[in-house]
């Protein structure tokens, strides 16, 4: 009995960290992620591909601003979210940070404003923008990262005072060029080691010359410090 006990809670444990759960010290199960959507009638959210039902009389907080009803949460997808849990998984707290995470689609330097996932954003004018463990950039250069994923600190749910560009991008794989060790994506043109480690999602690993067969694929890609590729992903 004691060794079946043991595997439910390794079991238990498992299927939470795959969905970004997990139980805080009083015993709640949390989860945080990105809100994807909402489905204002069903009661239910998309919270990292992941949907949760939601209790009829959910409590939303958006940092720093104050509580709001569940059918003005479509307002702010595409943040980052934390949410508290019932034992069956229902979603009874939600509260929203005042940041998010995704890919840097375009940069109007003139205008002052950001595509992130598809959403604008307006960035003061005294915005602060950094490249992770680099240093700092102006916000005219960003527009040299298109593609990258960034994250952003929020003042309110559309204007954006800092800026962090990771180290990473994704998109689609357009063209690999195997002699000249360069890909192609989402029409920019990428640098490759000479030893970049290539994965295809739950098939495993293949080599840089294999890379050709999964054009038109999504990929993520990883820069080292010169923005030459050390990782390539291939999602499914």
């Amino acid at each position: 009995m004691k060794a079946f006990n043991s595997l439910m809670f390794v079991v238990i444990v498992l299927a939470a960290l795959a969905v970004g759960a997990w139980a805080s010290s009083d015993g709640e199960v949390e989860a945080k992620g990105r809100l994807d959507a909402v489905d204002v009638p069903a009661l239910k959210v998309t919270v990292n591909g992941q949907i949760y039902s939601v209790s009829p009389n959910v409590e939303i907080e958006v940092e720093e601003q104050g509580h709001i009803l569940f059918s003005q949460l479509p307002n702010y997808v595409g943040r980052i979210v934390e949410l508290k849990l019932t034992t069956d998984n229902t979603v009874r707290e939600i509260e929203v940070k005042l940041e998010t995470r995704g890919r840097l689609d375009a940069v109007d330097v003139a205008g002052w404003t950001i595509t992130v996932d598809g959403r604008i954003y307006s960035v003061t004018s005294s915005v602060e923008v950094k490249i992770e463990d680099q240093g700092h950039i102006s916000f005219a250069q960003l527009a040299d990262y298109i593609g990258r994923i960034v994250e952003l600190k929020l003042s309110s749910s559309t204007t954006v005072y800092q800026i962090e560009v990771q180290w990473e991008a994704t998109g689609r794989l357009d063209a690999v060029d195997v002699s000249g060790l360069k890909i192609t994506v989402d029409g920019r043109v990428y640098s490759v080691r000479n030893n970049v480690e290539v994965e295809v999602e739950e098939e495993g690993r293949i080599s840089f010359d294999q890379l050709p067969n999964y054009l038109g694929r999504s990929v993520e890609i990883k820069f080292d410090a010169n923005k030459t590729i050390y990782k390539i992903e291939v999602k499914r």
